[in-house]
């Protein structure tokens, strides 16, 4: 009896506290991304904050282009901290050929030339985007349920 009563109370202080023991919010922050027009699948909207308070969060598009913003901290709670957020979406090509097979050769070849090119791949939006100083996205996160969309231009500027 005595077991059930310490186990019952154990639980009953691991629900007053909480388990993950975090000592910040984050609310739900949800939206759409569309280029020209077009839902963007397998993007990823990035928020940095602008102040000194607050944490990097991220999410990624879905097939209609919906994304839910989820912390950047090791418990990953779905959602941001209330504040001001920059805000930079990238969104890549898949290659055109399987890279993640080696080609069976064992001969290598040197090449300055191609370890100089920068690789990986190509950015279906334009660059500035990518970087939230430069995108001109911005976001303000509430303490409450948050929803915005970006409408972006392939000509490189917001709709």
């Amino acid at each position: 009896m005595r077991s059930i009563f310490l186990g019952l109370s154990f639980l009953l202080s691991l629900a007053a506290t909480g388990c993950g023991g975090a000592d910040y919010k984050v609310y739900p922050v949800t939206g759409i991304v569309t280029l020209d027009g077009t839902a963007l699948e397998g993007a990823t909207v990035n928020l940095i904050p602008t102040g000194a308070n607050g944490k990097a969060a991220s999410g990624r598009t879905d097939k209609a282009g919906v994304y839910s913003i989820m912390d950047s901290r090791p418990e990953a709670l779905l959602g941001a901290e209330p504040g001001d957020y920059k805000v930079a979406v990238l969104w890549y090509k898949a290659p055109a050929e399987d890279l993640s097979r080696a080609s069976g050769s064992s001969e290598i070849k040197e090449d300055k030339a191609a370890r100089s090119k920068p690789t990986g791949p190509d950015s279906d939006l334009p660059p500035i985007f990518t970087n939230p100083e430069t995108s001109g996205l911005t976001m303000t996160v509430k303490a409450e349920t948050n929803k915005q969309d970006f409408t972006l231009s392939s000509k490189g500027g917001k709709k």
